[in-house]
């Protein structure tokens, strides 16, 4: 009976062993958005691509990163249209969406035992990269169509955050969510 519990405790070792060796590692992000600084550890950067090690090695070079966010704003103009007795009001509801994107400055972490040719373990971010690139689709929040349309503006804009956050490329052009 004694040999069997042992048998049964060396196996549930064996096992839990065997899972802690087949489950990946955890992965990192750690970022900071007033300085742009942070890491983002090797397993997310994998996760992302689907990249085993070697191709994290031998692709390390053009990982890069940004933040991204977008917005949407949306307001009323109003226009009030006199017909005969009667007094209708005409609104046009507006709205823009505003993207901006800043590029991080991107170090390669390597493990430090190994030199300048160590492995990757991740990427220090080490702050924002030149000025934020802006783009909007549509009017200007606030504005309403063309003079002399008679439109007013109804001043109840609403900004709403759509989305964004920090994101990783390996082209510069295909941007993806990370952390």
């Amino acid at each position: 009976m004694r040999t069997t519990s042992l048998r049964v405790a060396g196996a549930s070792a064996a096992l839990a062993g065997l899972m802690a060796v087949a489950a990946p590692a955890m992965a990192s992000v750690i970022f900071d958005p007033a300085t742009g600084t942070g890491f983002v550890g090797k397993g997310d950067v994998q996760l992302v691509f689907s990249w085993n090690n070697k191709v994290l090695q031998d692709n390390a070079f053009a990982v890069d990163f940004r933040v991204n966010s977008v917005s949407e704003t949306t307001w009323t103009c109003t226009k009030i249209v006199v017909q005969g007795n009667a007094e209708t009001r005409e609104i046009v509801q507006q709205h823009s969406t505003t993207s901006t994107a800043q590029g991080l400055v991107t170090t390669v972490a390597r493990e430090n035992s190994k030199g300048k040719d160590g492995a990757v373990t991740g990427f220090y971010l080490t702050g924002y990269e030149g000025a934020p690139v802006l783009g909007t689709d549509g009017p200007a929040p606030g504005s309403c169509p063309a003079d002399p349309s008679g439109f007013v503006y109804d001043g109840n804009a609403v900004t709403t955050e759509s989305g964004g956050g920090l994101q990783v490329t390996r082209d510069g052009t295909n941007w993806y969510s990370i952390g």
